[in-house]
């Protein structure tokens, strides 16, 4: 770090030149080598998320607290997979990968909070007339 703030603003010698671009070479070697890793994380992640909410599903009625939790859970495993997806640089894949993901959410949202909320003919409230 010391040597960072040396030499700002100077040029650069040839043998710092010859370490930044060994670097680059590395770092890109590295990131491509990262590609195939990350899809694979994001399917399994994907795939965790999926049964994690289809469990918080199950166990609404039984267990609302723990249901939460794994509905919680679930979410933040769906943004991982979607993060990762990202990462993979592919494109197909990240478009399957948010479909799914989106899929799964609408469905969620309306399964926990659309239908679960229906009207009931015992208001507490009387309109006067």
């Amino acid at each position: 770090m010391i040597s960072y703030l040396v030499s700002f603003g100077k040029d650069l010698n040839d043998e710092q030149i010859s370490r930044q671009r060994q670097w680059d070479i590395a770092t890109e070697k590295h990131n491509t080598e990262r590609i195939p890793y990350n899809r694979n994380v994001s399917v399994v992640a994907l795939i965790a998320a999926v049964v994690l909410l289809a469990l918080s599903l199950a166990y609404e009625k039984k267990i609302r607290i723990i249901a939460d939790g794994v509905m919680l859970g679930g979410l933040f495993s769906l943004v991982n997979s979607f993060g990762r997806g990202f990462v993979s640089e592919n494109s197909q894949y990240v478009f399957l990968d948010v479909t799914i993901g989106l899929a799964t959410v609408m469905y969620l949202g309306y399964h926990r909070f659309v239908r679960g909320h229906g009207r009931t003919d015992k208001s507490s409230v009387k309109i006067k007339q």
